[in-house]
């Protein structure tokens, strides 16, 4: 969710992509900015809640599209989605799109159908999309923040070499958005499969990332305690072995 969030919010341009690759009109503009949507904590890290950008014609608003990160679909949440998009309108005083994203197409599908049924009631302008909407945005002719947001969507191991492209992309160009594309494939790929994706000759170049840092040294005290634990028992099963000798020969 953060990982999407906060492209919408360093890459105005990828939400207007976004708009162009699912036939969302746009009015005209002269500037998209996004809305200050980043909250900064006291530890100094910046938590990406939500991305929205802003549509400006000679300094005015005139448009905006924001983006929302959904994984499961829940009825509740398609219902609130609508008062969303309203207060993104009465906030500006222009009309605006809701873009509801998902890296699982069958939740996509499944707001699609909830949207279907009450579009009418609820009368707002969303969009449901998942990374298979938006393979248009894959091409490498386009900048990267464009390509960033299908990359976000995507199933990490399905295309290993896409990954590990877009990885070390994004470390050379922002190191900020690659931490929370790493911490995004740790969550989303299966440890069996992690290896594959990040591989011994690339932990280097990752150091640079708070969130591999972070990562490596979760690992290594995990392989420190299981060693230590496995030490133990042997100690344990040799000092019984001890033991049960000892008993035998008193017998």
């Amino acid at each position: 969710h953060e990982l999407v969030c906060a492209i919408a919010q360093r890459y105005p341009e990828s939400v207007v992509a976004l708009a162009e690759a699912a036939g969302v009109p746009l009015p005209e503009y002269d500037e998209a900015v996004s809305a200050p949507d980043a909250h900064h904590l006291r530890d100094g890290r910046t938590v990406y809640t939500d991305g929205t950008v802003r549509l400006l014609r000679k300094g005015r608003p005139v448009f905006f599209a924001t983006v929302e990160m959904q994984r499961e679909f829940r009825r509740g949440k398609y219902a609130t989605l609508y008062a969303y998009h309203g207060s993104g309108v009465s906030n500006i005083n222009a009309g605006g799109h809701l873009f509801v994203l998902s890296d699982q197409a069958s939740e996509t599908a499944k707001f699609r159908t909830e949207d279907a049924e009450h579009r009418a009631e609820y009368t707002f302008a969303a969009s449901f999309h998942s990374g298979q909407d938006l393979t248009v945005l894959e091409d490498e002719k386009l900048p990267l923040s464009a390509r960033a947001m299908p990359a976000a969507l995507a199933d990490f191991s399905a295309n290993v070499p896409r990954t590990q492209a877009m990885l070390g992309e994004m470390r050379d160009a922002d190191p900020t958005i690659a931490n929370l594309y790493f911490m995004a494939i740790v969550e989303g790929v299966p440890k069996t499969m992690l290896g594959e994706i990040v591989r011994p000759d690339m932990f280097e170049k990752l150091r640079g990332l708070e969130g591999f840092r972070e990562y490596e040294a979760k690992v290594e005290a995990e392989v420190t305690a299981k060693v230590e634990a496995e030490v133990d028992a042997r100690v344990a099963r040799a000092e019984a072995d001890t033991l049960a000798r000892a008993l035998t020969d008193l017998l």
